[in-house]
């Protein structure tokens, strides 16, 4: 799976190869492409050419990732998820991600 963003007013469009369902997108202060996957449980970080930086994997409790932003201070992420330990939606500041290979 993939997004398609229009990236100009002439209509060019840039292809993120996100590989899962996203949910959200945002950028980060270094002007990257950050995508929440659903189903991996991941950020997918990408450039503004659309090749991929990195993938975070999010920590287990987090199980349905719906939206992710970068703190000011860039190590750390606000993510709006589904938890494991309650039936309802949680803000959490994630400071335990791990590069994936």
């Amino acid at each position: 799976m993939s997004i398609n963003l229009q990236v100009d007013r002439n209509g060019d469009t840039l292809q993120l190869p996100v590989g899962d369902k996203p949910r959200g997108i945002a950028v980060t202060a270094e002007g990257h492409l950050l995508v929440t996957c659903f189903v991996r449980r991941q950020l997918r970080m990408f450039t503004e050419d659309g090749l991929l930086v990195r993938d975070l994997d999010l920590p287990d409790d987090v199980t349905c990732p719906w939206h992710a932003v970068q703190l000011p201070d860039q190590d750390h992420f606000l993510v709006f998820h589904a938890s494991t330990t309650d039936a309802g939606y949680q803000l959490s500041v994630s400071d335990t991600l791990t590069i994936a290979k």
